[in-house]
């Protein structure tokens, strides 16, 4: 079997008196979903912040792709294959779902300064925007302002970002909440034919989503 893309072990996080990550193992291996569940204050979303590094453990490691990563920054973590999605949209309402994506796609271009290219590689950009917009159905929507689109759509843009990070380990923390029965349904659609390109750690508290997608299910 080959070795899990990411791996915790004995993680721990506390605030104050308050222990909100205790001692979790857990591993995400490529080409599945694992779901993460519990109720509500159980410490999930701590957990998903001290794997993308938003905050540091007071004990335990993280080992991304088999790299030693507690101690490196989220955007060291997102170079090395890691991508997220937030549980609360930290999307711009001014800025359109292309020039989001745009921007997502930049890192691998060499930064901002590459602005400055001819426009015809700036059009191939706006081409691979589009492609991942596309994947997640949001390319007749692509030029709308943030502002504008549903709380489903955000919730694709904001895959659509990750998937320009080109991940190997996707985070999700309630991709589904908010959204009505059609949405539930297309996103669900869209994981599980993301699956067969990376691990994805799944946390939502949609049990008929959860035991419909997820390879394998732990409980905090």
């Amino acid at each position: 079997m080959a070795e899990p893309l990411l791996v915790t072990s004995g993680l721990s996080r506390g605030f104050g008196a308050l222990k909100a990550c205790d001692d979790v193992n857990l591993d995400i291996r490529a080409g599945e979903i694992h779901a993460l569940i519990g109720p509500n204050g159980a410490g999930k979303s701590t957990f998903v912040k001290l794997v993308s590094g938003e905050i540091g453990p007071d004990t335990g490691s993280i080992h991304l792709l088999g790299k030693s990563v507690e101690t490196l920054p989220m955007t060291a973590r997102a170079g090395l294959g890691m991508a997220r999605s937030f549980q609360v949209s930290a999307l711009a309402p001014s800025m359109s779902g292309l020039e989001h994506v745009v921007l997502a796609l930049l890192p691998h271009e060499g930064g901002v300064f590459h602005f400055l290219r001819p426009v015809a590689r700036e059009r191939e950009l706006r081409d691979r925007a589009g492609e991942m917009l596309a994947r997640v159905g949001m390319l007749d929507r692509a030029e709308i302002p943030v502002a504008g689109l549903s709380h489903g759509e955000r919730r694709q843009l904001e895959i659509a970002i990750a998937l320009a990070l080109e991940p190997r380990v996707l985070l999700l923390d309630e991709p589904m909440a908010g959204m009505g029965p059609e949405g539930s349904a297309r996103l669900a659609a869209l994981l599980n034919e993301l699956r067969g390109d990376m691990g994805i750690l799944l946390i939502e508290h949609d049990m008929d989503t959860v035991f419909a997608l997820a390879d394998r299910i732990s409980v905090m």
